[in-house]
């Protein structure tokens, strides 16, 4: 068996953060509408971490996990080729990691902004 490829373990990671980033936002939203600090901007913000996490990551990880399915059967079956599908996975997240961590970026400010939004609520 060969060595996993270094980008899987990221692609699951980004795929995780925004998962975890979608569970806080959520949370925080709640603790928001308890304290009566709801409306149609935090309405918003939750709507665009929804899309985040289930729309535009699985949209931009579907090709890579879809060469991670093939490298890890031909890895069994067929190293010679499975080397070549990590390399074609390696380069194709190289290409695609700034949308990744874009994607990410925006998803944290989302979170960052909800998190002062439950400060100033808690303060007034």
């Amino acid at each position: 068996m060969a060595k996993r490829p270094k980008s899987l373990e990221l692609i699951e990671r980004y795929r995780l953060a925004t998962t975890f980033n979608h569970l806080q936002a959520f949370q925080v939203r709640r603790e928001l509408v308890e304290l009566d600090a709801g409306g149609d901007h935090l309405d918003h913000l939750l709507d665009d971490s929804v899309t985040i996490t289930f729309h535009e990551m699985p949209a931009l990880s579907r090709e890579l996990l879809i060469l991670a399915s093939q490298w890890s059967e031909q890895d069994l079956l067929d190293p010679p080729k499975a080397a070549r599908t990590a390399h074609s996975l390696e380069i194709r997240f190289a290409a695609l990691r700034p949308e990744f961590e874009a994607l990410l970026r925006r998803h944290d400010d989302i979170v960052a902004e909800l998190i002062s939004l439950l400060h100033d609520a808690r303060r007034a």
